[in-house]
C-alpha cells in the first residue's frame, strides 16, 4: 500500500469517526409495532403503531430537554399528545426525565460504549447491568453509523436512530408486557432513512391477526428446548398433505432461514446465530403461526 493509499483511507476513517449522529432532533420521527400475543387464545396476535418525535424545550432542574410526543393512530391525520417526558442529549449520552413524578434524570443511551462496558437499567420493570458484546457499523442512509449489540436483553442500537426494539424505552423493552416490539420506520424532514424491512409502510393500522388458528381445523406448533443453546425441536401438530414452509427471522427483521418442510417434526440448530430473539414463523395456504425463538 502507498503512502498516498494509507492517507486516503486514515482521512476516510477519520471523517467517518467524525460524524455525528443525533438522537435528540426536532427532525425526525419515529414508529415502532408492537405485537401482543393471547394468553387466552394463544394464536391470536394485536397488532398496533405507536410513533413518537421530539419538539419543543423545556427548562426542568436547570438542563434543557425536548418534549416527547405520542402518537397511537396514523401520524399524517392525527393529533400528537404530550407524553410529559423529556430527552436531552450530550457527549454522545441520551437522558431522560418524567416531568411529572421525578426530581432525577435517567441514563436512556450511551454512544460511547464499547465491547465490554455496560449500561445499567433501573426501572419498575428491569434491576440490573447490560453487555455490550460487539459493536460494528451499519449503513444507514448513505452513512455508515455505529451499531452497538447487547447481551442480555439482546437489543442493538444505531446511532441516530435508537433501540432497533422501542426506541424510547431500549432494553427495558424485553420486559414490557407486549411480547414483542420492532423499530418500524424512522423519517427525516427530507424522508425516510430508516423502514423495516419486514413490513412495507412505516405505519400498520391496528389489527388482529390468527383467529382462523382458533377453528378445529388449525393446526399447532410447539418449540421445544427455548430458549436454546444448541437447537430447538419444531412440532406441528397436522399432517403434511398441503405444503407447509418456514422462515426465520431476527429481531430487526432479516430473514435468515426458510424452507419446505416434509416432516411434522423439525429441528432448528443454532449454527451461527448470535444470542438473541428470533422470530419462527410456519404457515400454509390458509394459516401463519408465529413463535418466539430465543438464544443464549
Amino acid at each position: 500500500m502507498t503512502l498516498l493509499t494509507i492517507s486516503i483511507v486514515l482521512f476516510a476513517s477519520i471523517v467517518i469517526a467524525q460524524q455525528d449522529f443525533h438522537f435528540v432532533e426536532e427532525s425526525k420521527t419515529w414508529s415502532e409495532i408492537a405485537i401482543f400475543q393471547e394468553i387466552s387464545y394463544p394464536y391470536a396476535q394485536h397488532i398496533w403503531t405507536t410513533s413518537y418525535k421530539l419538539e419543543g424545550d423545556s427548562i426542568y432542574n436547570g438542563k434543557m430537554y425536548k418534549n416527547l410526543y405520542t402518537c397511537d393512530t396514523d401520524p399524517s391525520v392525527s393529533v400528537w399528545s404530550l407524553n410529559g417526558w423529556g430527552y436531552r442529549e450530550e457527549s454522545g449520552k441520551v437522558y431522560k426525565i418524567d416531568y411529572l413524578f421525578s426530581e432525577s434524570e435517567e441514563l436512556v443511551y450511551d454512544f460511547n460504549l464499547n465491547v465490554g462496558d455496560s449500561i445499567y437499567c433501573d426501572s419498575i420493570y428491569y434491576y440490573a447491568y447490560d453487555y455490550v458484546i460487539a459493536v460494528d457499523s451499519v449503513l444507514i442512509d448513505g452513512s455508515y453509523r455505529k451499531q452497538i449489540h447487547f447481551n442480555d436483553p439482546a437489543d442493538v442500537w444505531i446511532e441516530g436512530l435508537g433501540s432497533m426494539h422501542r426506541p424510547f424505552d431500549p432494553i427495558q423493552y424485553y420486559f414490557i408486557i407486549p411480547n414483542s416490539f420492532e423499530l418500524l420506520c424512522v423519517n427525516e424532514v427530507t424522508g425516510n432513512i430508516y423502514k423495516n424491512p419486514a413490513y412495507n409502510q412505516c405505519y400498520v393500522d391496528t389489527v388482529t391477526t390468527g383467529l382462523r388458528e382458533l377453528t378445529a381445523t388449525s393446526f399447532q406448533v410447539t418449540v421445544q428446548n427455548n430458549p436454546m443453546h444448541d437447537y430447538s425441536v419444531i412440532t406441528i401438530g397436522k399432517s403434511l398433505n398441503e405444503p407447509t414452509e418456514y422462515i426465520l427471522y431476527d429481531s430487526r427483521g432479516v430473514l435468515l432461514r426458510t424452507g419446505i418442510l416434509d416432516d411434522s417434526t423439525f429441528i432448528i440448530r443454532r449454527e451461527n446465530l448470535n444470542p438473541g430473539i428470533y422470530i419462527l414463523k410456519v404457515f400454509d395456504k390458509e394459516n401463519v403461526i408465529t413463535r418466539k425463538l430465543i438464544i443464549v
